[in-house]
């Protein structure tokens, strides 16, 4: 054995071979509590212990002021026996005692505050009641001093103690058909359960029963049945996912011009390569299929034509009726602008007199208003002069002077209110002008707006016609169009090509990158330790909580002190209530 190692530590000293005489050579310290060595060795002395020894003062170490640990020197131990594995042995079996101590200490310290825990969180429970029960008796007791301030016989609080009590009868009652409707429930879920237990074995025994090629088609059919599921389960799964990303995919070439120009220019490749397709087809067709399908074309385009004629024809006469509709439409405007203008000049007519009636009112209200009140003065004046005439002398106005009087000033009064009416006449008049000129201004606003329209029509109309009588110049724009396209379509043909190229090249550099990274075990390691920090943390919040909930129901201080002076209190209330 050639392999060194250091001699086990607080061990026995290591042991030379029996019959041999010789000493180790170098420095060896005499450990405090060494036994003398066996048989075999030599006295203590030689060349260690003749040298010249010198002693320093002791350094501080990185262990402070402590002791220094002793180094080992010399080879030590050059032949590795069975005492040496022995005491190797046993130092091990000293750690692992030790470890074990250590841990069962550990474990005595837990179950030790596990059962204070347990204590401490019963005896909450307990105070938590007894917080309740005080707190039923605190509301029974500020109950009753209410009842005694609101000076309520004790016939009424039988009363209510009566009904709490038939309450209370009712309610509980009603707990207790719950509760034996939920056990029948109970019972009946078991039963249903029993039941498919017994149709599950009976549909095993029927299986069982049946011959080896039917069971095994059954079993195929049932592995089928399951897969068809899933893969129906899967199919689902994927047309929700297509149809949400369609739905996105529409959003955003609805959101953005250029993608919807991206879509507009591939229905128009699509078409271009249909197109193409088709002319492939052609051009590997027989002269006679060749002359079939150009009949067939020529019929179509005469066709066509045909209907592009008569559709000119209905655009002409179509434009002829707006034309002529425009004429009619122009001679009503015309005889309506006529109309209109009679209708303005009469109604500014009376507005001229309307207002000319209005500005002259309050000199007409003013004349009128001193003619009331000379009369009024000389109705006045006549009945003091008869009162004076009546004092004066006993001859009073004939009736004829009487009724004159009287007729006068009937008449004064009705010139009044006449005056009066004509202003409020003169004023509804002028507000239903006004009301009529609005309308006519809105009419004609409104006659020029659809005027405006027909000739913008007609125009629409025209460039129509125009455009679809050149037929030669139609199809040379569509031709026109298609090579445009089809140069557009092997430009993005091109570019496809290397956008999928460069795609593919980074596509693999991630790849590389990701397999490098999955390989890296700091990543690993990394992605670890952030999962145990997410554990972690997860649990520490959960404890948290937890113990705040704890000590939330164990803080009875507050409610014990607030009962106790409330007890406090009322028994103050009481001893005053009770002294005279």
């Amino acid at each position: 054995m050639s392999n060194y190692r250091p001699p086990p530590t607080g061990g026995r000293p290591p042991r030379l071979p029996t019959g041999s005489g010789r000493l180790q050579t170098g420095s060896f310290r005499i450990g405090t509590g060494m036994r003398p060595g066996s048989r075999g060795v030599g006295g203590i002395g030689g060349g260690a212990l003749n040298s010249q020894v010198v002693i320093s003062d002791r350094p501080v170490t990185g262990q402070g002021l402590g002791g220094m640990g002793t180094g080992v020197k010399g080879p030590q131990r050059q032949v590795q026996d069975k005492s040496y594995y022995l005491g190797l042995l046993r130092s091990k079996i000293g750690e692992l005692n030790n470890e074990v101590m250590k841990l069962t200490r550990e474990l005595d310290s837990l179950q030790q505050e596990s059962a204070t825990y347990m204590t401490y969180e019963k005896r909450a429970e307990v105070l938590a009641s007894e917080v309740e029960d005080l707190r039923g008796e605190l509301g029974d007791y500020n109950t009753l001093i209410d009842k005694l301030n609101t000076e309520t016989e004790i016939e009424a609080i039988i009363e209510d103690y009566s009904a709490l009590c038939h309450q209370n009868e009712i309610e509980s009652r009603t707990i207790d058909s719950l509760f034996a409707e939920k056990h029948q429930h109970e019972i009946k879920a078991n039963q249903l359960e029993t039941e498919i237990e017994q149709e599950k074995q009976l549909t095993e025994t029927l299986i069982e029963s049946m011959d080896e090629e039917v069971r095994s088609k059954y079993h195929q059919l049932k592995l089928e049945n399951a897969q068809i599921k899933e893969d129906a389960e899967q199919k689902e799964k994927e047309l929700e996912s297509l149809t949400e990303k369609a739905k996105m995919l529409k959003e955003e070439v609805a959101t953005s011009d250029l993608k919807q120009r991206a879509f507009q220019l591939h229905q128009q490749l699509a078409e271009v390569t249909a197109k193409r397709d088709e002319w492939k087809q052609k051009e590997k067709e027989t002269p006679e299929q060749e002359r079939e399908r150009l009949l067939k074309q020529v019929k179509r385009d005469n066709q066509e034509i045909a209907s592009l004629e008569r559709r000119s024809d209905e655009l002409r006469d179509e434009l002829d009726k707006h034309q002529e509709s425009l004429r009619q439409t122009e001679a009503n405007l015309d005889e309506a602008q006529g109309e209109k203008a009679a209708k303005i000049k009469e109604l500014k007519a009376k507005e001229d007199e309307r207002q000319s009636y209005i500005d002259s009112f309050e000199d007409l209200k003013k004349a009128e208003m001193e003619k009331l009140e000379n009369l009024q003065e000389m109705i006045v004046g006549v009945l003091e002069h008869i009162s004076e005439a009546i004092v004066e002398s006993e001859n009073l106005p004939s009736v004829s002077q009487y009724q004159e009087l009287q007729e006068d000033l009937l008449y004064k009064q009705e010139e009044v209110k006449k005056a009066s009416k004509t202003a409020n006449t003169l004023e509804s008049q002028n507000a239903q002008l006004q009301k009529d000129l609005h309308n006519i201004n809105e009419m004609e606003d409104k006659i020029k707006k659809e005027l405006e329209t027909l000739k913008e029509n007609i125009s629409t109309m025209e460039q129509e016609v125009e455009v679809f009588s050149d037929l030669e110049k139609l199809r040379n724009d569509q031709e026109m169009i298609e090579k445009g396209l089809i140069v557009e379509r092997e430009k993005l043909a091109q570019r496809k090509i290397a956008v999928k190229k460069n795609t593919e090249e980074v596509q693999a550099v991630y790849e590389n990158e990701k397999a490098i990274l999955a390989k890296d075990e700091t990543y690993t390691q990394l992605g670890n330790l952030e999962r145990k920090l997410q554990h972690i943390e997860q649990n520490n919040f959960v404890m948290k909580e937890f113990i705040a909930t704890r000590q939330m129901e164990g803080n009875y201080k507050q409610v014990a002190e607030r009962v106790q002076q409330l007890q406090k209190d009322y028994n103050e209330l009481l001893i005053q209530a009770i002294q005279p």
